[in-house]
């Protein structure tokens, strides 16, 4: 299911809030490159934060999930080596990957096609069925190796044809219900992949 991500854009075209994400990530990069800056990092986050807010609203879905992600150490326990600075940098990480997503979504819904945010939906859909559903024990466990082999290595391209169609021809055979959550997640895979194979 698409997220209409487009249709709540309020000031800013396809074009523009791409472009303006871009920006964000291009600013975070350098500040990435260099000795993290609490001051510098809050500013960044505040900015975007805005951007965000100009493209989609300030009660959008969106804004708020990139507010959540927290750009502090205070209450934490720091251990060992363990610093403020390293703080800072997970969250801008966890902001970077955010956007990443966030942008793949935009252009997924301008091609109507599946993108990173749907295909995270989708595995949830299937661990939530695997949870409900699936009673045996070792069944569950085959069925969410499989599952979890296929996030990683759709969601960083390490994983082959042949080993994509191993494991959906696994699942369909030992339940049809799992198998019909694979249908968003092989769109988005094969057209990223530009092999539109078919099962057999």
């Amino acid at each position: 299911v698409l997220l209409c991500i487009i249709q709540t854009m309020i000031l800013y075209d396809l074009e523009q809030a791409i472009g303006a994400i871009e920006d964000s990530l291009e600013e975070l990069d350098k500040l990435l490159e260099l000795s993290m800056s609490p001051e510098k990092a809050i500013q960044w986050k505040d900015k975007t934060l805005d951007t965000l807010k100009l493209i989609f609203g300030e009660d959008s879905g969106y804004v708020k999930d990139f507010q959540a992600i927290e750009f502090h150490a205070e209450g934490l326990l720091l251990i060992g080596t363990f610093k403020e600075e390293d703080e800072y940098r997970f969250a801008m990480e966890d902001a970077k990957s955010f956007l990443i997503a966030l942008m793949d979504e935009i252009e997924s819904e301008s091609r109507n096609t599946p993108g990173l945010m749907d295909m995270e939906q989708a595995f949830a859909e299937m661990r939530h069925y695997l949870t409900e559903y699936v009673k045996d024990p070792l069944m569950k466990d085959k069925l969410s190796f499989r599952i979890t082999r296929l996030r990683q290595g759709m969601l960083t391209g390490d994983i082959s044809t042949v080993e994509v169609k191993d494991h959906i021809k696994w699942i369909s055979d030992l339940d049809p219900g799992l198998f019909e959550r694979l249908a968003p997640l092989l769109t988005w895979y094969y057209l990223r992949s530009g092999n539109p194979t078919t099962v057999s």
